[in-house]
């Protein structure tokens, strides 16, 4: 019986990482060093997770050669991709955030939603764009809230949080 570990934030950043290059360049393989730069990452790192990645299924890659997803890897990217798409359109059209806080905060965030939470969080935002503009009311009312008192003032910065920010 074959046990399924998590891919780790690291793993699952790559594998997207991957996904949006292929789709950004028309290119089907992507370089270690297209990786690299997109993650401002050194070469070895990328080698080496590649490596795992490719160990582990998501990935092939043959040494100069360039990284392609495998139908597995493809599966999971195109979600990964989805579920931090629909996490930025949240933080910016619901809670009207800057859309540079958002996109930090939904490449933080992704990694700690279940596929349950991912699903529920599409719903809503399929329900949402489906409003009308008066039923869209309720959440620009929401938006210009502005608390004068900062509960959370004790938290670290997150502009600079995470492995990749």
């Amino acid at each position: 019986m074959e046990i399924k570990l998590p891919l780790t934030a690291v793993q699952q950043d790559y594998i997207e990482t991957i996904y949006r290059l292929s789709k950004d360049s028309k290119k089907k393989k992507i370089r270690i060093t297209d990786i690299a730069e997109k993650l401002g990452t050194k070469l070895p790192t990328v080698t080496r997770t590649v490596k795992k990645l490719s160990e582990l299924g998501y990935v092939t890659h043959q040494s100069h050669g360039g990284v392609l997803l495998t139908p597995k890897g493809q599966k999971i990217a195109s979600e990964l991709a989805h579920l931090h798409n629909d996490l930025f359109l949240f933080f910016t059209q619901i809670l009207g955030m800057t859309k540079k806080q958002a996109m930090i905060d939904a490449c933080q965030a992704e990694h700690a939603f279940s596929s349950l939470s991912a699903q529920k969080l599409h719903e809503f935002l399929i329900y949402y764009q489906n409003l009308s503009e008066n039923e869209k009311d309720i959440f620009s009312r929401f938006k210009q809230i502005k608390n004068k008192k900062n509960e959370f003032k004790n938290l670290p910065p997150n502009q600079t949080s995470g492995w990749r920010a």
